[in-house]
Order: structure tokens, then C-alpha cells, then sequence
């Protein structure tokens, strides 16, 4: 073999070997970039499918928070507001009407959430001139009521449960939360007609209640509804009687907070001239009685709050409401008051104070008990007994009668005395014989021993 054959089978041999090697580099490469298409393609893969399962995977989330959020061992676990069922089914309040008033009931809680006067405006709505308009004095957004009872598994809030309508006409519902157990709470309203009053009976039957007590827990932020702010603020306030007949009342100048000592008979969230009250016959408890003062220009006058107990023997309870003027402040009819003091054997007297032939206060005086009640017929509260006083007391009715007599100082009232009568200063055997007459005005009065 020659030597040129030697070098060309070398270099055959050579390009061999690098042909070779170029070869397997350029596999290597097309193997490494077939790798990263698929990895590419599976990421890609990987981002579609969590795309489309996001949203069922939030949802399911969402969902497994609310079970979470809904206890199965409340015994009332079909109507809480957390449940899906009541979540998707938004309620309307239950309307009770009048020919003066429309009062609005929230099915969840199944308690007062709005009240309209129909024969009376704000200040705002008649200077706009809004004929039609209804004076709000009661709604959701600014006030509310909560009630508590207690139970075999705990205390429960009725604001955490939604009532189902058991009856209802224009005057009358009945609410009706059901548990587990079979047991209910009744909530039964009636709007007596031709009145602002409002009677609430609360009844529960199984063995589920512990029957001891009940509370309510009642915020209310008071609308301004005059012009002026100051007098309308000044005779603003939260008012309450005592189970002795006191009666007794929170700040009108200044925020105050009080805890009376004693069971009181009524609470009253007292605007200039309307008011809303809570009575209940057998006395209540009252932890915490608040009045704030709102700030000039917010629409408000007073923030009222007031925590309160209530017997709840035999698993029920009864009191009324009363949302109206405050010429209406006992909450009980004068003829009830009569005929309740008079079946009881207490002696009673019926004053009736007049301006000229017009009657301007009608009082009935309970001798026995030592209070009384009173309904004005006229507006202008200085031709009234007591004025813009909204509780007058006992002491109160002493002091009118005294006024309208000659003034115990006077020289020659031994004389005065006599020719009446009389053997000594008695205010009300006074005004028996000269009927209050006084020579500054017309106005007069009649006492009748019924």
C-alpha cells in the first residue's frame, strides 16, 4: 500500500469520526429540546386544568366555611341565618296596621323593625311639602331589638334565626321559630285598633326552655323631627317608672348611663313629642339604661339603649309596646286604668281641667295607689294640667291642685277657710268648692269621687 493510499484511508477515517460525533451532539440537542416541548406542554396542561378547577375549588371552600360556620347541635339549626336554605331566601318585613299606625315585623328575629305614623309628618317632609308622607319614628337602620332565652343547651339570640309566619291578617301575626326537638317559640303581636299599642305575647311549649327568664335588648337612635334642635333635645330623653311608682329619667343635657336599683314597669325612648315604649306588667329588670347625644347636623337627636329582664314563668311572658305621641305616654287606656282601679276597690277621683267649655286634660287619680293617669285633648300644652311634663307623678298632681288655690300665705285664709267651710289647708277640698277658678285665666276645673 502506498503511501497517498494511507493518508486517504485516514482521512476517510477521520471524517468518519467526526461525522460521528456531530451526529450524536445533535441528537443530544434534539432530545433535550423534545424534553422541554413536553415539559412546556404539560405545565401548560397544568395551568388549563387548575383554571378550570379554581372557581369549584373556591366554591367548595366557601361551602365547606358555611358548614363549618352552621353548629348542627343547635337545636334551632334549620332557621339560622347561616344556613344556605335561609341565606338564599331574603324576607320581607309582616306589616300590622292601623288607621293611625303601621308596624313592621322582621321575621328575622321575628321582632319590631319599623314603624310609620300615619296621621303625623317631620318638620322636613311638610316644609318640602310632601302631603303624603308618614312620620318614620321606628326603623331597621338605626334601631333594633334583640331577644335572649335560655334554653337546655345554652342561651339563644332570636336575631340569629329566621320565623316562619304561623298566622297573619292586617292586625294580628303570629311568628314561630321550631327546633329540633320539636318545641316552639311564639312570638304573637296584635295592634289594638285605633291605638298606638301594640300587645306582644312570647309563649314557648316543649321541654327545650328553662322558662326562667327572658331579655330584651332595645337600641334606638332618635330622629330629629322639629326644626329647632335645642328645644327639641331638651325635652328628649329616656324615661322609666318604678314598681313604686317613681318615675325617673336619664339626662336631658348630657350622655348618662344608669342601673336603677329597683324592677321598673316601663321604659320609655321619649322624643319632644313622640315616644316608644316598652311595659310590661310583671315588672322588669333593667341592667342598663344608656342615653348618648348626637352631634349637630346628623339627623339625630338622642341614641338610646336599654338592657333589660324579664319574668318568663311558665315559659310566657306579656307586655306591650306603644310607638305614637306622647299624650299616649301610660300605654294603658284611661278606661282600662278606671275600671282596673275600681274593680281592685281603690278610690278614685276623675279631675277634669278646662279652658273655658273646651276639656283640656282628663285625670284619673288613684287615692289609694298614689299615681295617676292623664290624656290631654289639645295641643297647646300651656292651657294643659301639667304642660310638657310627659310623667306626672303624685307630688305633681299636689302641686297643680295647690296652684290653682289661694296661696297658703295669704292674710285672712282662717276667714277664707271658714267661709268655705273647711277647717284646714286641703288643696283638693279647695278646688271642690271653687272649681280652681282663678281671676288670671278662664280656665276651671271639675272633681268627680267616682
Amino acid at each position: 500500500m502506498d503511501r497517498q493510499t494511507v493518508i486517504g484511508l485516514i482521512l476517510i477515517a477521520l471524517v468518519l469520526v467526526a461525522f460521528s460525533f456531530w451526529s450524536s451532539k445533535r441528537q443530544e440537542a434534539q432530545l433535550r429540546e423534545q424534553q422541554q416541548m413536553a415539559q412546556q406542554a404539560q405545565t401548560t396542561d397544568t395551568l388549563a386544568n387548575d383554571t378550570v378547577k379554581a372557581p369549584q375549588q373556591a366554591a367548595a371552600a366557601v361551602a365547606q366555611t358555611q358548614a363549618q360556620a352552621v353548629d348542627s347541635t343547635d337545636i334551632f339549626f334549620a332557621s339560622a341565618l347561616n344556613t344556605a336554605d335561609t341565606l338564599q331566601a331574603p324576607t320581607k318585613p309582616i306589616v300590622l296596621k292601623n288607621d293611625k299606625v303601621s308596624v313592621e315585623l322582621n321575621p328575622q328575629g321575628g321582632l319590631v323593625c319599623g314603624v310609620r305614623l300615619k296621621d303625623y309628618k317631620s318638620y322636613q317632609d311638610f316644609h318640602e311639602g310632601r302631603e303624603n308622607a308618614e312620620l318614620v319614628l321606628f326603623d331597621d337602620s338605626t334601631s333594633s331589638m334583640n331577644m335572649t332565652f335560655e334554653t337546655v343547651r345554652g342561651i339563644y339570640n332570636t336575631s340569629g334565626y329566621q320565623f316562619q309566619v304561623a298566622q297573619q291578617t292586617d292586625s294580628t301575626a303570629v311568628l314561630a321559630l321550631g327546633s329540633t326537638q320539636g318545641d316552639t317559640l311564639l312570638l304573637s303581636y296584635q295592634l289594638v285598633p285605633g291605638t298606638y299599642i301594640v300587645n306582644m305575647r312570647v309563649s314557648a311549649r316543649g321541654h327545650s326552655f328553662k322558662g326562667k327568664t327572658l331579655g330584651l335588648q332595645w337600641q334606638d337612635k332618635v330622629r330629629q323631627q322639629e326644626k329647632g334642635l335645642y328645644f327639641e333635645n331638651m325635652y328628649s330623653t329616656l324615661t322609666y317608672r318604678e314598681d313604686d311608682g317613681d318615675t325617673e329619667k336619664l339626662s336631658e343635657q348630657s350622655s348618662d348611663e344608669k342601673t336603677p336599683e329597683k324592677r321598673v314597669q316601663w321604659v320609655a325612648f321619649k322624643n319632644q313629642y313622640f315616644s316608644a315604649v316598652l311595659i310590661n306588667p310583671d315588672l322588669m329588670q333593667a341592667h342598663t339604661l344608656k342615653s348618648a347625644i348626637c352631634a349637630e347636623g346628623s339627623g339625630y337627636v338622642k341614641e338610646y339603649a336599654a338592657d333589660l329582664e324579664m319574668p318568663f314563668a311558665k315559659n310566657e311572658a306579656q307586655m306591650q309596646l306603644y310607638f305614637g305621641p306622647n299624650q299616649y305616654r301610660y300605654l294603658q287606656s284611661m278606661e282600662q286604668y278606671r275600671e282596673g282601679r275600681l274593680a281592685a276597690g281603690h278610690a278614685l277621683l276623675a279631675i277634669r281641667y278646662h279652658s273655658g267649655e273646651r276639656l283640656c286634660t282628663l285625670i284619673y287619680a288613684d287615692q289609694t295607689a298614689k299615681d295617676l293617669r292623664v290624656e290631654n285633648y289639645t295641643d297647646r300644652m300651656v292651657k294643659t294640667a301639667f304642660g310638657k311634663n310627659a310623667a306626672p307623678t303624685w307630688a305633681d298632681l299636689e302641686a297643680f291642685l295647690e296652684e290653682r288655690c289661694i296661696p297658703r300665705q295669704r292674710a285672712g285664709l282662717r276667714e277664707y277657710l271658714e267661709a268655705l267651710g273647711l277647717e284646714e289647708y286641703d288643696p283638693l277640698a279647695i278646688v271642690q268648692k271653687t272649681q280652681g277658678r282663678m281671676a288670671e285665666d278662664d280656665q276651671w276645673m271639675e272633681v268627680e269621687r267616682l
